[in-house]
Order: C-alpha cells, then structure tokens, then sequence
C-alpha cells in the first residue's frame, strides 16, 4: 500500500502563507501543515485552521534560524544574536559548536508547550530550515522531545556535518523508538515546483508511508518582505491543486494521510 502525507511548512508565517496551506488542503492534496509557534500570526492561523480545515493535521514546526525565539532572549543567549534574533539559516553551520543543547531542548519545549496550550496536541515534529538534523547533537535534543511527548517526527532527509548515515539512523530511530514515514521528499521545492515533477513524484511513491514536504502560500506583502521564499508558494498552491495532480494521485493508488495515521 503506497500512503503519502503531504505536509505543508510555516503555518503562520504571513496570513497569506496560512490562507494558501488551508487552500491547499480544502482543494488539492496537502494533509497535513507544521505551525510556526514563533509567529505573531500563529494564534490567528491556528484558529482559522480549526474552524476552516478540521480534519488538517498539525505539527509543530521547531524553530532556530528565524524570527525571536518563543523564551526571553536572556535565557538562550547562545542562540540569539545582538538583536535578540535567532541566527539566520547561513550562520547555523559554524555556529553549532558554540549552541548551547540546553537552551535549544528549553527553547523548543517552549513551542511544543505554546501549542499544547491552545488546548490541542501537535500530531508531529518537523524542523524550520531542517535546523533540527544539522548536527547529532540537535538531532538527538528532537529525538528527546519526541519521545516525551510521543510524536512522529519527519525523516531526516539532508544529512550535514557529523550527521549519521541512513543505516545508523534507523538504529538511532528504533532505539528511541520514533515514529515516522520512511522518507520525506524535499524534491517539490524552488526551480523543481512544476506540474511534471510533481506527478513524477506522485507515480514513483514506493509501497509504505512517505512525507511530501511543500510550501503553499499567497504572496502577500509580509510574505514578500519578510520571505525569499515567496511567489513560488502561489506556484506550489496551483500545482497542488490541479486536477492533474490529484488524478495522478488516484492513477497510482496513492492514499493521503497524515502523521497519526503511523
């Protein structure tokens, strides 16, 4: 049986970010979405979620390379720069040797905690920036989590640094015992988002659960200025949303889920 979970990231991250991803679930493919719990938007998108999109699942979206961090910046010094931001996404690599395990593992208990406390339980851990498989040490900080509050996690898909090999993460996986598809396809993003590629991906789903991760969205004025990620997400939002590819989803035998399906 082949399962894809098609997960949309940033949820909250601009209104026009949110509207896309519920677009994209209520028209086209996408299951599944992973909230920003550092967003200014983040209360307001999750609302509007619940009340438009009940049946989207929801994870939450760890996050390290953007925006202000949930904790005052005063208790994860290591993390933040002289302008009480999180370090961009360039600057994490030759910074992890200074970051502070602790203060990450605090940080991001934060925002598992914010979204526990609209009074819901994410259905998964994923990473902004995959921020949470650039090194062991973050990796495991994820896998702690995980298994604390037993959440499915996304499947590690670009190894970097010290990071282990596939094989040893499937030992790493099973002995903390984590949940999680068998892949994740990160191959539906930037030069790549295109009506072809996308049911190529479709009608190549192995048999067992894989993730599709995505970036749906409209590119609103906070999205072009805040994001460089931006009119593809209007691009994202149309192919996923075609009829072309949801009938390459029932031609192959797809069945969409999401992550408390594992």
């Amino acid at each position: 049986m082949k399962q894809l979970v098609v997960n949309a990231d940033d949820l909250g991250l601009t209104p026009g970010a949110t509207r896309g991803i519920i677009d994209a679930h209520l028209k086209g493919i996408v299951t599944s979405t992973s909230a920003l719990m550092n967003s200014p938007y983040i209360a307001e998108s999750l609302a509007l979620v619940r009340k438009e999109a009940p049946d989207l699942g929801i994870g939450v979206h760890l996050v390290l390379t953007w925006g202000k961090p949930f904790l005052p910046p005063e208790e994860v010094p290591s993390l933040v720069d002289g302008h009480r931001n999180f370090y961009k996404i360039q600057q994490l690599a030759s910074r992890i040797p200074k970051v502070n395990l602790k203060e990450v593992r605090a940080e991001w208990q934060a925002q598992i905690q914010a979204f526990i406390a609209t009074s819901h339980q994410p259905d998964h851990l994923d990473s902004h920036h995959h921020s949470s498989y650039s090194s062991q040490g973050l990796f495991t900080v994820m896998l702690e989590l995980a298994r604390e509050y037993n959440l499915p996690i996304r499947y590690p898909s670009i190894p970097e640094n010290a990071f282990p090999g596939n094989e040893t993460i499937k030992d790493v996986l099973g002995q903390y015992s984590i949940r999680c598809p068998q892949a994740c396809i990160t191959s539906f993003y930037g030069q790549a988002v295109s009506m072809a590629n996308l049911v190529e991906i479709i009608s190549t789903i192995p048999d067992g659960i894989s993730e599709l991760m995505c970036h749906p969205g409209y590119a609103d004025r906070e999205l072009m200025d805040g994001s460089s990620y931006n009119t593809t997400r209007e691009l994202e939002l149309h192919v996923l949303t075609s009829p072309e590819v949801k009938a390459a989803v029932e031609k192959n035998g797809v069945i969409l889920g999401r992550f408390s399906d594992l």
